[in-house]
This record gives structure tokens, sequence and C-alpha cells, in this order.
């Protein structure tokens, strides 16, 4: 089975009790996603991770 699509975000909740990727690893998983998943979507929380 191949992944079609895949959303992406922060945990804004505080439910999952690890530590938060820099800005510069976030992107280099993000561009890995994209170069393989068709859709990746990124959700609204992830911007406070990229900034």
């Amino acid at each position: 089975m191949r992944v079609k699509i895949c959303e992406v975000g922060a945990d804004n909740y505080g439910v999952v009790k690890i530590p938060e990727p820099n800005p510069g690893r976030m992107r280099m998983v993000l561009d890995g996603l994209n170069r393989t998943v068709p859709l990746v979507v990124q959700k609204h929380g992830l911007d406070r991770l990229l900034n």
C-alpha cells in the first residue's frame, strides 16, 4: 500500500510530551515528504514550528 496523503501538524494541545523539532529540521521533514508523498497537507498549527 502506498501513502497517498500525509497531514503534518503540531501538537497544539500538549498531549504528547516530546521535544518539538527546530524550524530547520521541520523543513527537512516537509521537503522529504513532498518528494515521496503525492499530497502533503500542512495543518494550521505547523506555522508555529516553522517560524
